[in-house]
This record gives structure tokens, sequence and C-alpha cells, in this order.
């Protein structure tokens, strides 16, 4: 069966940018995204998508790219500078779109003046600027105050309220000097004057399907302080009298009926002034701002998902009610500079959702557009009243320091720890001291087996169904009231333990001591051990994947960088760093793909083994193993407890993936002296010396080779704990042997993510590598092999040209030369295409291998993150009925 696929022109970078590329992945779409610089979407990595880099602003380009794909079902973009161009490429493939005029009219604003103009239809006075004669012409003509703004654009980049002659002069120069967006996009450097319409602003949602217009609703927006139009805020739905209303929605069809706009979203900005609606702005595409997530509060209407159904050519029934009322508040520092604190988070619970997108240390902005936001809160309620006051009472809490100078503030966590133990001397050598994230984590994964393990014995018969429900519904209350009721208490025999007595104490002996029926510890911290290792797999895999996209990005921008391949630390061979880089990725491709062979074990789900014998009780271990994301039950019990081979594994690949991360270091290492110079590194991954001031030193290289070892010695360590134990339940293979394994994935995820950075920010110095090139005589293979092919045997060829380059060196003449003088005039060396060789036919060849290779490994392990969290879902959907019913 062929894989339905989604192809994305560019995107938001943040935002509905990110949720369009989620709601596709779990609608089972295969994501095809096209970027000029995919560096841009950092939401790309989480999902595993290896981003297509190529011209988004050349159709050809895009064209020529798609025409070759299957099952295409939906080509969509989220971003304003690039929806014209994509309705084009859909058009050209017979998918659903929007009309391209339409869409081209809409965003020039000069265009949409005039249509809107002939229509009768209220807007604001508009003039064109062109360029400076115009400028001239018309500056004297002006009535202020008028709004600036450049003819196309988006978020309120460039516009301005100018009150003055002089205020208009500077702003009017200002936007004619600039001739790329904040895309880096080429634009036209036109400028519109608008009359200033004094009056409260909204904008209108429409959403236009083949049978009709569906107006969603009408958004009130909140704009801070002149001379800016930086929307700070948005209330939906808007509280307006029915005849402004009505106003407003036949305004609204007017307007679009009047630009030919026939397919998908309109996000319509209007004012209202003298009881009349002024049309500032037509978007021919959905709403920013969050207002989506607006009216997903409000309508229970998912626009995002809506939307994918449309461009993929399904019949759509928008129907709606109005639910609640919806706020949203952006955060928005007062001044510019680097973030030192954030604070005054309380009483968040109030909220919907709430979101920061910077952190102390990042710089934020007073441009006075979306910009400057570096977060939102978003808060509804049965009244529009209530939902601004709630979002209103945390947006005064909250408190944003800015640091005007421009360095790094140093932040630290705070964590929680069990401080009460069986013994004071003990603790010292036994007990680990856990953090409030570890207990919890522990606590939510023994919770999630408890369900698994209480929906079994529910429907085996062995626990009544009063029972279960106390049981499940008293889980519920742990996870709701974030497992509080642990965090004064010893755990004098383990957390386990600890578990067990609170929810007797809870629920009593009869119900609380019915939780531990047919199984032991020791499958239950063999089950721990596997759900906490399916999580450190996942983020190995994802680390792991991450750096291979970042390599064959950078083989992809340096596909002609000359550079020597070296063997015993000698120039060797001609090559090409993308081809360096493509061997890299390659070794790690192989090692990535070792941890696809321990997912058999991974998946096999060791509860119902009790403590090692099996039980009495008749369980079905099969609907345990579903319940919690596992393919299939043990076979053994007494296997299920006692091995613990799988770490053992993992610990070998982590310790095989260090080594080849360790050897790329050194190779960098060795390339940032002086000696090769091949690569600078930026002052932000370098240090310096305490003593020395000259030095500039590549620590992290370093620090990449230091953390490498480290699985190697963990891996070591637990063989040699493990070893001899007897194969049964043991402390020393269930628990000593793991006391580092977690952190074997940390240092080795650590080691990837400094290596991605070098990799991302390590200049080359082409110069310089040309020069080892050519001194280290790495054409000389090329030579010998075209003498062969004139019909010398290969032995003789090969002495010919050693020969050559002695007899230069010892008369301290050109080696190049002498053994270039071995071939005839005008004969040229054959490029090295055959064998995995480093010629561009060879190295493109590869690097076309290599990309799907990529491709399939994300699309692998995102199917097994979805059959994970179905598995979840499933097992939540039971509670949920089963606790429904009761309550019926």
């Amino acid at each position: 069966m062929d894989i339905k696929k989604f192809a994305f022109i560019e995107s938001n970078t943040t935002g509905t940018g990110e949720i369009f590329v989620q709601k596709a992945l779990e609608k089972g779409y295969q994501i095809l995204f096209l970027a000029a610089d995919p560096s841009r979407y950092s939401f790309l990595n989480k999902y595993l998508i290896s981003p297509i880099k190529i011209d988004t602003s050349n159709e050809e380009c895009i064209i020529k790219c798609l025409e070759n794909e299957k099952n295409i079902l939906g080509i969509f973009s989220s971003s304003e500078y690039f929806i014209e161009v994509t309705a084009s490429v859909a058009e050209k493939f017979s998918l659903p779109c929007n009309s391209v005029t339409a869409i081209h009219n809409c965003r020039n604003k000069e265009i949409l003046a005039e249509i809107l103009a002939k229509f009768d239809i209220p807007i604001p006075y508009t003039i064109l600027i062109k360029n400076e004669n115009d400028f001239i012409q018309i500056q004297q003509k002006i009535q202020f105050p008028v709004v600036v703004k450049p003819a196309s654009g988006s978020g309120s980049i460039g516009v301005k309220l100018c009150k003055n002659l002089n205020d208009f002069v500077q702003h009017v120069k200002q936007l004619l000097s600039h001739t790329k967006n904040e895309r880096g996009n080429s634009v036209e450097p036109k400028i519109l004057v608008q009359e200033y319409i004094m009056g409260s602003e909204y904008s209108v949602e429409v959403l236009k399907t083949e049978k009709n217009f569906e107006i969603l609703g009408i958004t009130q927006k909140y704009l801070g302080e002149e001379p800016y139009f930086l929307e700070i805020g948005h209330d939906f739905p808007a509280k307006l009298s029915s005849d402004i209303e009505l106003k407003i929605k036949n305004t609204v069809l007017k307007s679009l009926n009047a630009m030919n706009f026939i397919f998908g979203a309109a996000h319509i900005e209007l004012r209202i002034h003298n009881n009349q609606a002024y049309i500032i702005e037509i978007n021919p595409r959905l709403a920013g701002g969050m207002i989506p997530a607006l009216i997903e509060k409000s309508l229970g209407i998912d626009l995002i998902d809506l939307l994918l159904d449309l461009y993929c050519g399904k019949e759509v029934d928008v129907k709606f009610n109005l639910k609640r009322f919806s706020s949203i508040r952006f955060l928005i520092p007062e001044k510019a500079g680097v973030i030192a604190k954030i604070d005054g988070f309380s009483d968040m619970e109030i909220l919907d959702k709430y979101y920061i997108a910077k952190n102390v240390g990042d710089i934020c902005t007073q441009l006075g557009d979306f910009r400057d936001r570096i977060g939102y809160l978003i808060s509804s309620a049965d009244s529009l009243e209530e939902s601004r006051f709630k979002v209103n009472k945390i947006l005064e809490k909250i408190r944003i320091v800015i640091d005007d100078h421009n360095e790094q503030r140093s932040s630290y966590n705070k964590t929680g720890r069990l401080s009460k133990t069986i013994h004071s001397d003990a603790q010292k050598i036994v007990l680990k001291k856990k953090s409030a994230n570890e207990i919890i984590k522990e606590l939510n994964f023994l919770t999630h087996i408890d369900e698994a393990h209480i929906l079994m014995l529910l429907e085996q018969k062995i626990i009544s169904d009063e029972k279960a429900e106390l049981i499940l519904k008293q889980i519920k209350l742990f996870k709701q009231n974030s497992f509080s009721d642990f965090f004064e208490r010893d755990a004098l025999r383990g957390t386990y333990l600890l578990y067990e007595n609170i929810m007797i104490e809870k629920l009593g002996m009869e119900t609380g001591g019915m939780i531990h029926t047919g199984r032991s510890r020791n499958d239950i911290n063999a089950t721990v051990f596997k759900l906490n290792a399916r999580e450190h797999f996942q983020n190995i895999y994802n680390a792991c994947w991450k750096l291979r996209n970042s390599i064959l990005q950078q083989a992809q921008n340096n596909d002609s960088l000359i550079m020597p391949i070296y063997s015993q630390f000698q120039p060797a061979l001609s090559g090409t760093y993308a081809f360096y880089l493509i061997a890299i990725e390659e070794a790690l491709s192989r090692e990535q793909n070792k941890l696809k062979v321990c997912f058999d074990n991974l998946m096999e789900c060791p509860l119902g083994a009790g403590a090692g014998c099996g039980t009495s009780f008749p369980i079905d271990t099969k609907l345990t193993a579903k319940y919690l994301g596992f393919k299939n039950p043990f076979v053994n019990a007494l296997d299920a407890v006692a091995s613990r081979d799988l770490a053992l594994n993992l610990l070998s690949i982590l310790s095989m993936m260090g080594t080849v991360i360790s050897r790329i270091a050194h190779d960098f290492q060795l390339w940032t002296t002086q000696e090769f110079s091949f690569f600078d590194l930026p002052d932000e991954l370098c240090g310096g010396s305490s003593m020395m001031p000259q030095k500039k030193n590549p620590f992290l290289l370093e620090k990449i080779k230091g953390k490498s070892i480290i699985p190697c010695g963990i891996l070591m360590s637990s063989l040699a704990t493990i070893h001899k134990t007897p194969f049964s339940n043991s402390v020393e293979v269930g628990t000593e042997a793991l006391v580092d394994f977690e952190r074997s994935f940390k240092e080795i995820i650590e080691s990837m993510q400094l290596l991605e950075l070098i990799l991302k920010n390590a200049k080359p110095n082409a110069e310089n590598m040309f020069k080892s090139n050519t001194k280290g005589l790495t054409i000389a293979l090329g030579v010998t092999e075209k003498l062969v092919k004139l019909g010398l045997p290969f032995r003789e060829s090969h002495f010919k040209v050693g020969e050559a380059i002695q007899k230069a060196i010892d008369s301290k003449q050109n080696p190049l030369e002498a053994i270039l003088s071995l071939l005839p005039d005008n004969c040229l060396i054959d490029n090295f295409d055959f064998g995995g060789g480093a010629s561009k036919l060879s190295v493109n060849l590869q690097n076309l291998n290599a990309d799907k290779r990529l491709r399939e490994d994300g699309l692998w392990l995102q199917e097994k993150i979805k059959f994970w969290n179905q598995s979840l879902n499933d097992k939540n959907l039971k509670i949920e009925m089963i606790l429904k019913e009761r309550i019926e």
C-alpha cells in the first residue's frame, strides 16, 4: 500500500506551523517539507522529518522536486510569504487550492485597495509610493496622521502611525531602503500611505469550502502603544451589537466576492468608525496570533484539522455552536535586551494554556511587531468578562526582568529530594538521593503498570467491579495531585512498597491490598526497567537521527569543498568535505540501525512473571502487554525477571556510537589546530586560557571525546557485575548493574548535541584545504590509474609515479609537476566514480541514498511512537469508560 503524502512549502516558524505538521502526522501522512533554510524550523527534528532543501521562491524547482512523488494528497503553506507560489504549484498538480490571482491581489495591498474601492467597499484612503519621486510629490499633500506600511508583508512588520512630516519622511526613507523582507526574500520597496481610521479593531475568520462561505466569528483585537500596531491580545468572539455584527459580516462577504476568493481560510482585519466597517487587510490564509486556538476553545472547531482535510480534497462539514469565550494575552517585555529573569507564575492552573518561547539568557526585541512577543497566556470561561479577568490576572503577576547589557545570566535548577532514610549510615552506602522529578517519573511508571494490571484483573474477574473502580479512581487522584502524598513519607523499603502502603491507607486493606494480586516486585521492577528503557531508546534514536540530519545538511551545503582524505594521518586521496560527512553519517546510520535489532526485546513485556515462577491466578499477560504498549508478553517467567541483556545490548550500541563520535571529534581537533587550520570555530564554541592570552581552545571537542567513552566503562562495569551471578532475580542484576545505565544515554546524547553544534558552526577554510590537498600529492593515485589505462601494468605504473616523486624531492623540483609530466599532453585524470568514490557523481548518489535512508529511519520511529500512543489511549479510554459507567 502506497503511503499518502502531504507537502508543505515552508511554514510559520512557530505556533500553527508546527501544529499543522503534527496534525498531518496524526492523520498518517508522510510529510514532504520543502524549505530554503531548514534551520528555521527547529520543530522538524522533534518529529523526525528530514526537510528537502530547495529554492522555494522558484516555482519550477518546486514542481520538479515534487513531480516524481506519488500519492501527494495536498500541497499547503501556513506562511504568508509562500501561499501564492504554493497555490500555483497545487494548481499545476490539480490539487485543491485558492485562486492564485485572488491570493496575489489580496497580498498586494495596492491592488486590494483598487478592487475594494471599485466595489464601493469602505477602505482607508490609500496612496502608493513606488520611489523617491512619488515620495517627493505627495509629502506636502499628506494630511496627518497616516499609517505607513510596506505594500506586502505580514505580522505588522514596518507598519507605523506617522503624526507629522518628520516621522513620515524618516519612516518612508527607511522602508524604501529595504529590498528584502525578514525571510531574506527580495521585495519591491513599494509603500502604502493610508488614512488613519480611528476606532476599535477586529478580525473576521472565514472558511470557504466547496459549498459556501462560513463566517466562524469576529475577534476583538488589542493593540500596543502607538506608533506601532503590535497586537498584544485577542478576545473571541467579540461582543458587538447585532447591527454592527451584521454590517461587519456583510462587508466581509462582499469583499471576498469582490476578490474572487474561492477556497480556504481568510483572515480579514477591519476597524469600526462611525458605525461603518472599514477593511484594512484581507489575508488569504488562516489567522495567526493563536486565534485558531481561541476558536477551538470557544466553538469546538479544530481549524487546522479542517484545513488539512479541505486541502486533501475531503468534504468538510462546518458545524459549530458557541460554547465558551476565550482570551489570549501576549507576553511582551517593556524593553529590548537580554532576559535576566521571568517570574510570577502562580495560579497558572486557572489558565487553559500558556507558553514561553524564550528563556533566561535569550535576547528580546523592541521592533513594534510580532517578533517582540516571547510567549502567551490563554484562558476560557462561560462569559467574556470572566475569561478576560483570568488571563489579565495572571498577566499582571508575571514579571520579565531585562538586562540591558548583552551578557548571559546563569540560572540554577532547584530540585527536591528524599531526605529521610532508614539509617543515616546506611543512606551513605545504599540509598541514592532522588530528585522530585525522578520520584514522579518512577511513580508514573508504577501507576501506568497498576492501571494495566487492574484492568486485566477486572476482565479476568479476579477483582470486583467496585474494587477496580475505587483503585482506578485513587490512581487518578494521585496523578491529579502530582503524587503529593509521597513526598513527606519515608520510602523505607523502596518506592513501590511506599506506594502500596499509601494505597491501603486510602482504600483500606480489603481494596488497596488487592493491587498486588498475581505479581511481584520482581516483575514490576523488570517492567519499570523496560518502560524506562523505551524512553531512553526513543531519546537516543532521536538524537542520532538529528545528528545525521545535520551532517547531511552540511554535506549538501559543502558539496564542492575540496579537501584531502587521510590515511595514517597523511594526505592520501583527493576528496570533498561532503564525501567525508557522508562517510561519518553512514557509520552513525549503522549504529542507529543496531537499535532496531534490540526492538523485539524492548517490546516484550515481563509483567505477570511474578517472583520468577508465574502465578496460580488466571492472569492474561497479553492484555497487560497491550495496555502498556508492548507487542508481546514474556515466554518464560524466570527469564523475564532474571535477564537484563537488553541493558547490555543498548550499552554496547552506545559504546560503539561513542567510538564513532570520538573519532569524528578527533578529526576536528586536528583540523582546528594552526598546523591544519581547515576549520575555524566561533568564540562561543571555544574557551580561553587563564594564563596564555593568545589561546583559543576548542575544548568542546575534548568534552565530546571525554563524554563519549563513558558508556564503554559503564558497559564493562555492568558486565562485571552480572558476571557469575545466579540466573534468577538478583539485586546485582536488576539494580547494581544498572546504576549508571541512564547516564550512558545522557552522555552520548550530550556528545551528539555538542558535535551537532560544532558541525553546524565550524567555518571551513577552503584555501588551506586546497593547499593541503595539492601539497599532499593526492593526485598520485589518479595519475597511476590513468597510466594503467594507457597500457602499463599497475605495479609498474605505481613504481614510476613513486620514483618520479622521489627524484623530484631529491633534486628539489616540484613533485606535482614531475608526476603530471608522466602523462601525455592534454591528458586528464578520470574521476573516481566507482567503488563509493569521492567524485561529484558518486557523492551525489551517496547523498541521495543517505537522505532516503534518513527519511525511512524517521518514519520507522514515528510508527513506533504512534503504536505506543495508541496503546496509552486505549488504556485511558477503557478507564474513563469504567469510571463513567459507575457514575451513571
